[in-house]
C-alpha cells in the first residue's frame, strides 16, 4: 500500500469528522434516545470494521492478503470513490441539520427530512459513509480492509433499521410513503 494516496484519504476522513463536531453544536435536543444495547450492538460491528480498516496493525495474518494490484490507477479510483462518498455524507448532513443524532434519537420538534439527497435514500449519510469505507479499502488493497467494509455495513443496516422503527412511530403515514418513495443507501428502482 503506497502511504501517499491513503494520507489523502485519511485527511478526507479528518474533514469529515471536523465537520460533524462542528455541526452538532446545533442539534436539537434529544427527546428520546433507544436502549444502550442498541448502541452497544452497532457498536460491535462499527469498532472492529473500522479497526481493520483503518488499522494496519489490525490487519493480521490472512487480513493482510493483498487482493488488488498496488498501482497508481487503483489508488486513483479509491480515493475518487472515498472523496465522493465523503462529501456525500456531508452534503446528507447538512441538509439533516438540526434533526441529526449520533445515536438512534428522536430530537425536540424533529422533523422527517425529504430534501436533497433524502428525495431518494432513507439513510444518505450511511451511502456516503459505506462508499468512502469501500473507496478507502480499495486504497488498502487488502483482504481485511475490505472484511472491514462488511462488518460497518452490517453495524449501519443494524442502525438504520433502529431508526427506521423510531421514525416510523414517530411519523406515522408520513414515514411509510417516504419508505415506499426510497431505499435504505440507494435510491430505489422504480
Amino acid at each position: 500500500m503506497n502511504l501517499a494516496p491513503m494520507n489523502l484519504v485519511t485527511d478526507a476522513w479528518i474533514l469529515l469528522m471536523i465537520y460533524w463536531l462542528v455541526s452538532a453544536l446545533t442539534a436539537k435536543r434529544i427527546k428520546y434516545v433507544a436502549p444502550s444495547h442498541v448502541r452497544i450492538t452497532q457498536l460491535l460491528f462499527l469498532v472492529p470494521g473500522c479497526m481493520v480498516l483503518f488499522g494496519d496493525r489490525f490487519r493480521i495474518g490472512v487480513l493482510r492478503i493483498p487482493v488488488l494490484p498496488n498501482a497508481i490507477a487503483v489508488a486513483d479510483l479509491g480515493i475518487g470513490i472515498a472523496f465522493a462518498g465523503i462529501a456525500f455524507a456531508i452534503w446528507a448532513r447538512y441538509c439533516l441539520g438540526s434533526n441529526w443524532s449520533s445515536a438512534v434519537a428522536i430530537k425536540e420538534d424533529h422533523e422527517l427530512i425529504q430534501s436533497g439527497p433524502y428525495r431518494w435514500i432513507r439513510h444518505p449519510i450511511y451511502t456516503g459513509i459505506l462508499a468512502g469505507a469501500w473507496g478507502t479499502a480499495i486504497v488498502v488493497g487488502q483482504l481485511g480492509a475490505f472484511f472491514g467494509v462488511i462488518l460497518i455495513t452490517l453495524g449501519l443496516a443494524y442502525k438504520g433499521r433502529q431508526e427506521e422503527l423510531r421514525l416510523r412511530g414517530v411519523f406515522g403515514d408520513s414515514w411509510a410513503v417516504h419508505e415506499q418513495r426510497t431505499g435504505m443507501f440507494l435510491p430505489r428502482l422504480r
